[in-house]
């Protein structure tokens, strides 16, 4: 039971952090990941693909799938935060 509440939260932050991104206009990133999902075909409600039992395992995923690339893209992006504080400052009364 616990694993299965830990894999919820993850999926349920997954929903949340594309949600937030929309929310507060990070498009770009949004679309990066949204992207990076779509073309390596991950199911964000299963994500056992990404069990690691030890380093050849490890190995094989990022051949698989090239998250270096995708971190690179990601930190090419404006800052999340610049977004965040945008949000934040002109919906102040919201919190």
């Amino acid at each position: 039971m616990k694993k299965l509440t830990f894999f919820y939260k993850i999926v349920l932050s997954f929903s949340l952090i594309l949600v937030l991104m929309a929310v507060v206009g990070a498009v770009e990133h949004q679309a990066l990941f949204d992207g990076f999902v779509t073309r390596y075909g991950i199911d964000l409600t299963d994500l056992s693909a990404f069990d690691v039992r030890g380093v050849r395992d490890y190995e094989a995923k990022t051949r698989m799938y090239p998250f270096d690339e995708y971190d690179d893209a990601f930190y090419d992006l404006e800052p999340l935060e610049t977004y965040l504080k945008v949000y934040v400052r002109t919906h102040v009364q919201d919190f």
